[in-house]
């Protein structure tokens, strides 16, 4: 499972003005967000989503109920779960302890770990190396294949 945002507001990401001056930028509207908690079932090839105002532990117990409603309560489910707060909370804990009895196993990934994400940022040159074909296209096809 993991939770994302959508914007409804386009980011600047870059802007030339002089030195020493704040270029305005008209922007219509409001900056909103939308918040989306979801899971993938293996089983069914199907996505559990839940909408939320904000990812707080409020809307993970939230999608947590709602996701232990959506299953069949007879086979174990498997939670692979990020090291985001609002699922270390102790009352995301004390929920994901509840839904044990229900067959929900958590798997927690690990901290974040630079040396194991396969994205190599190379300081040096100041490339990026490219992530499954590490920049050869023979690469590519042998990580993919079967």
């Amino acid at each position: 499972m993991d939770e994302t945002t959508l914007s409804l507001h386009p980011v600047l990401r870059r802007c030339w003005m002089k030195r020493g001056q704040q270029r305005t930028i008209p922007a219509a509207g409001q900056q909103k967000h939308h918040h989306i908690f979801a899971a993938f079932n293996y089983l069914t090839q199907t996505v559990i989503w839940l909408e939320a105002g904000k990812k707080d532990t409020t809307a993970f117990l939230c999608f947590l109920e709602h996701l232990m409603r959506s299953l069949d309560s007879t086979k174990p489910v498997v939670l692979v779960l990020d090291n985001a707060s609002y699922h270390h909370s102790a009352e995301a804990e004390a929920m994901l302890a509840f839904f044990e009895d229900d067959g929900l196993i958590a798997c927690w990934l690990p901290p974040y770990c630079s040396e194991l994400n396969p994205c190599v940022y190379d300081r040096e040159t100041t490339q990026v190396a490219s992530c499954i074909g590490k920049g050869n296209p023979e690469n590519l096809s042998s990580r993919t294949a079967g």
